[in-house]
């Protein structure tokens, strides 16, 4: 969803259209709850402490249109939502908690035109990525947030996201050169027969 699209949206939630905020929410869901899911490493835990964010958001639905910077705003949100869960209701055992995102990646309109091969080979090259980069990857890459903002959002310095960044391109590099190199080898086996 686009920046103009979501101010569209909250313009309409603030006036109490709840087909808006439908839209919003399930917009916005998936990339709310793999942020949350990243923090807490629990699907009940990351549900709990989003229905908490999405009430929230309703309920103070009329100041929405006021808030300058909303993706950095709504990210905060989901953080802090996380650490007054924590600090206020769970016991830290419930942390090693492990199960499975139901996070699911959204492609860019461009990825269409790249063939279904090559998206699903950066897929896996996305969620072969260290937790911490894959979300720093995609608070910049997907949501097009600034390397600021996802510095204010995840509570880290510029210099840790620019890093994670280094780190998240290299290994998709790396990944993808893998995928042409096998891809170009069978090709010329094949050529030469």
């Amino acid at each position: 969803m686009d920046q103009e699209e979501l101010i569209r949206l909250v313009i309409r939630i603030s006036k109490d259209d709840r087909r808006a905020f439908n839209t919003f929410f399930h917009a916005l869901y998936p990339r709310f709850y793999q942020l949350a899911f990243s923090i807490t490493k629990s699907d009940a835990t990351a549900e709990e402490v989003l229905a908490e964010v999405f009430v929230k958001i309703w309920n103070n639905r009329r100041k929405l249109p006021e808030i300058e910077r909303l993706h950095a705003y709504l990210f905060t949100s989901v953080r802090n939502q996380c650490r007054t869960y924590f600090s206020s209701k769970v016991d830290h055992d419930s942390l090693n908690e492990t199960h499975a995102s139901k996070y699911m990646h959204q492609s860019h309109p461009e990825s269409l035109l790249l063939d279904k091969e090559l998206v699903e080979m950066l897929d896996r090259a996305i969620a072969q990525l260290p937790e911490r980069c894959k979300m720093v990857f995609n608070l910049v890459k997907i949501d097009q947030l600034s390397y600021q903002e996802v510095a204010d959002v995840l509570g880290i310095s510029h210099k840790t996201v620019q890093g994670q960044m280094v780190i998240a391109l290299k290994k998709i590099k790396t990944s993808l050169s893998n995928y042409f190199s096998e891809k170009h080898s069978v090709r010329l086996r094949v050529l030469r027969r």
